[in-house]
Formats: structure tokens, sequence, C-alpha cells
């Protein structure tokens, strides 16, 4: 019962952070203010594109952090562009 209420709680949770991104999205400002929201994604291993099978490579770890910018173009639309960045 307890991870249902905590599941409950996240979920509120989720949904006002969700509403106030948008509401600060929506108000910005032409060319002088941008929303940014970051997340990580941690420890994924790289992997060589050509790797065979058979053989043994060093793996690096290394944590990638998704962005998503949001800004008004010159035309006062509300554009998004996605990245990722990196600790390496």
């Amino acid at each position: 019962m307890t991870s249902f209420i905590d599941f409950r709680i996240h979920i509120r949770r989720m949904r006002t952070q969700f509403m106030q991104t948008r509401v600060l999205s929506e108000k910005l400002l032409s060319r002088y203010e941008v929303t940014i929201q970051m997340d990580y994604a941690e420890n994924s291993e790289t992997k060589y594109q050509n790797e065979p099978s058979s053989m043994y490579y060093d793996k690096y770890n290394t944590t990638l952090h998704p962005m998503v910018v949001h800004f008004k173009s010159d035309m006062e639309e509300l554009t998004a562009r996605s990245f990722v960045g990196s600790n390496q």
C-alpha cells in the first residue's frame, strides 16, 4: 500500500513540474530567455561500432545528459531543440 501512495505522490509532483515548465515556456521573451530541462542517464557503456564479439576491448562508462532547450523564434513561435552532453 505504501508503494501505491508513493507512486501517487510521484505522479502529482511530475504533473506539477510539467505544468510549471509549460507555463514558463509560454511566457518566454523572444531572444532574451530560454528554459533548459536536463536529466542524466548514468553509467552508459560505450561500444565500438564495428566491435567483433570475440575480441575484448576496454569499456568506458559515461554519463549522458539529455537536454531540451525551449525558446521563441523570430516569429514568436515556441521552439524546442534537443542536445546530449557527456562527461567524456
